[in-house]
């Protein structure tokens, strides 16, 4: 049986760095060829290295079936869900920031008349 490192040996530097890039490892664009067979042998299994990149694309096609099968067509959102960009020409977030603002200064407001008026 050939050994994953024999898998390895026989694939391109390009190859093998896009074989890391797919399983999103880090630090192998600098690495050379033999630096990465060893990285690539510990993350892969020896039936994923076997079969890279080609794909069975009968898999494919029946899972592309299905999704096309089991999606629904998109609806109109209703008009709740609708987003506002700006409330009285405002953007909404500086909005909520001037109402929040308001709202502590008016407490303040509140609070400083009733400490005069009680003293």
């Amino acid at each position: 049986m050939v050994t994953k490192e024999e898998l390895l040996e026989e694939k391109t530097v390009k190859e093998l760095k896009q074989m890391a890039r797919d399983k999103s490892l880090s630090g192998y664009s600098k690495k050379r060829k033999d630096e990465l067979v060893e990285v690539i042998k510990e993350n892969y299994l020896w039936d994923e290295i076997k079969r890279w990149p080609e794909l069975d694309l009968e898999e494919i096609g029946g899972e592309i079936e299905k999704a096309e099968e089991t999606e629904e067509p998109e609806k109109e959102p209703p008009i709740e869900e609708v987003k506002v960009d700006r409330i009285f020409g405002m953007r909404r977030d500086l909005f909520y920031i001037l109402t929040v603002v308001g709202a502590a200064i008016a407490g303040i407001i509140t609070v400083l008349a009733l400490y005069f008026h009680f003293t």
